[in-house]
């Protein structure tokens, strides 16, 4: 009976154990499909394919994915350079280190909100190379009204800068999604997801 007992016992430990192993990949059929920019790059998009490829525009790159356990991917190009998306919500946010704001520029604070959801600090990543001397810069400015400016600009190793698009509007923060309200209309939303501003974020089409 005691023999009985304990094979049971055993059996139902190895049921337990199978259960809690470690979480698969996401099927790759489900992430097929095309992925577009909606935060300040509309012409960015990506098309990840069945055979495990991708093709992404603007800019213009070819090369392979692969599932995570979470529903996020990374795509990896003809020179071994990997773009890691993580999923939140229906949303695809790049994670690499220089598509976030981590800290402000006055005093190395994290993004920092009021229980109303207001701020009052300013960011800048520089998020892509353009050239060797050449970079895209992204820089926020939150202020405690509820008002934004987003400037979109390209800064030299001199220092040099040249502002592109500006937009300017209100702001909201609910939960992790902080929407940029423009005054033309368009709502941008970036992510605040441990105590970083994710900027580079995608959505399914």
């Amino acid at each position: 009976m005691k023999k009985k007992i304990l094979l049971a016992l055993a059996s139902l430990m190895c049921i337990s154990l199978c259960a809690c192993g470690g979480s698969e990949p996401i099927k790759t059929e489900d992430l097929v499909g095309t992925y577009k920019n909606v935060t300040f790059l509309p012409d960015s998009t990506f098309t990840l394919n069945e055979n495990s490829t991708y093709d992404r525009i603007s800019p213009n790159e070819k090369g392979t994915y692969k599932a995570d356990s979470k529903g996020g991917f990374t795509l990896t190009d003809t020179d071994d350079d990997d773009t890691v998306f993580a999923k939140k919500d229906n949303y695809y946010y790049r994670t690499n280190l220089i598509c976030c704001f981590e800290e402000d520029e006055d005093y190395g604070l994290v993004p920092t909100f009021s229980d109303s959801g207001l701020s009052n600090q300013w960011f800048c990543a520089y998020y892509d190379t353009i050239s060797d001397n050449k970079w895209s810069v992204i820089i926020l400015q939150l202020n405690e009204d509820g008002t934004f400016k987003l400037r979109d600009c390209e800064r030299t190793m001199s220092g040099g800068q040249t502002d592109g698009t500006v937009y300017e509007g209100t702001y909201t923060l609910n939960d992790y999604l902080l929407s940029l309200n423009c005054a033309d209309g368009q709502i941008i939303p970036f992510l605040l997801i441990d105590d970083k501003i994710y900027f580079d974020v995608y959505e399914k089409q």
